[in-house]
């Protein structure tokens, strides 16, 4: 129903880091942090929904790599959900989704941000078909 239950922020910042901290930047690498899965593996154990992605192959793909979830954990992408909405868009970049639906001026593309840009998308377009893409 397009509400958020509960969040989960995971990101370690590097301390006194100076530069961009978009894509990653400035935060510490935790693909490999026991604790850092740990907490995510719970969090998904309390809340079993599926995962959504923006761009559902790289995400995907870092999450079963690592192991954080497994092969067959039920995914879908909302760049797919939203072609086939009743709304067509030139680019399904999300920075051109927000500026399209005046959600931002641009993203920051930290994680959270982006988390957040995309459930403000999906809220205001409510996609309906929704594909699974366990491949």
């Amino acid at each position: 129903n397009y509400e958020i239950v509960d969040t989960l922020y995971l990101g370690k910042e590097i301390p006194n880091y100076t530069g961009s901290r978009k894509y990653g930047y400035g935060f510490y690498n935790i693909s490999r942090d026991l604790e850092a899965i740990d907490k995510f593996q719970k969090f998904l154990l309390k809340y079993p929904y599926p995962l959504v992605a923006h761009n559902f192959r790289f995400d995907r793909g870092f999450l079963v790599h690592y192991k954080w979830i497994p092969e067959n954990y039920p995914f879908y992408c909302s760049i797919d959900a939203l072609k086939h909405s009743r709304i067509r868009f030139s680019s399904y970049s999300l920075n051109n989704l927000v500026k399209q639906l005046n959600i931002a001026s641009n993203t920051t593309h930290t994680a959270m941000d982006d988390i957040l840009n995309l459930y403000k998308i999906l809220k205001k377009l409510r996609p309906h078909v929704w594909r699974p893409v366990n491949r």
